[in-house]
């Protein structure tokens, strides 16, 4: 499939033209994306999901102290789970959000959309790291998580004066950091182990 980034890297559209074959080129770039995920089964793994958010490792282990450092530090042996933990955090953590902004007059209809765009978001970057055999998705997740790092780092750094909003959002940041490690680690697994013509669906 072909990238919408040029070679030589993005570059700005100049004039309407190149901003309309740029959203042409982006958009069949994404549709291709897309089928080559639902073939590889995008939504086979709901509940899998939903387990792993609910309980990502047995609740002893979540009280252990050595296991949470070794979660947090990306020691953690097992490179999958260590993401399904990071994961599991940043949706709790997205849901405990909206509900605060319920508290603070939020509508329903908004907090439901938050929680449920939340867990959209989890579940499709949770398929294309630990689920999808296309080794490119996983660079695709990490490009994303290492985005979301940078964009909650810098809320973090301009709510300093509010000590609540900042301690939040810095949680928000270890654990989309700890993604990043994570994701980065299985796409380097994934990338010796699948075949190649299972990698090149997606390039």
């Amino acid at each position: 499939a072909n990238s919408p980034m040029p070679e030589g890297g993005f570059k700005l559209p100049q004039n309407m033209d190149e901003a309309k074959a740029l959203a042409r080129k982006s958009g069949a770039f994404i549709q291709e994306q897309f089928v080559a995920a639902k073939e590889a089964g995008l939504f086979s793994y709901f509940k899998e999901f939903f387990t792993d958010i609910a309980m990502p490792l047995p609740l002893e282990k979540l009280k252990d102290k050595t296991t949470m450092q070794q979660l947090v530090l990306v020691q953690y042996p097992d490179h999958e789970q260590g993401f399904i933990v990071g994961v599991a955090g940043t949706v709790w953590l997205e849901s405990l959000g909206a509900l605060f902004n319920f508290l603070f007059g939020a509508s329903p209809a908004y907090v439901i959309f938050e929680i449920v765009y939340a867990l959209l978001v989890a579940y499709v970057l949770y398929f294309m790291v630990t689920k999808s055999p296309v080794a490119k998705h996983a660079e695709y997740a990490l490009y994303l998580f290492v985005f979301y790092t940078v964009l909650n780092a810098w809320e973090t750094f301009t709510s300093l004066i509010f000590i609540l909003p900042a301690l939040f959002i810095g949680c928000k940041t270890i654990c989309s950091a700890i993604c990043s490690a994570y994701t980065y680690n299985i796409m380097k697994k994934k990338k010796g182990a699948v075949p190649l013509e299972d990698v090149e669906i997606a390039q």
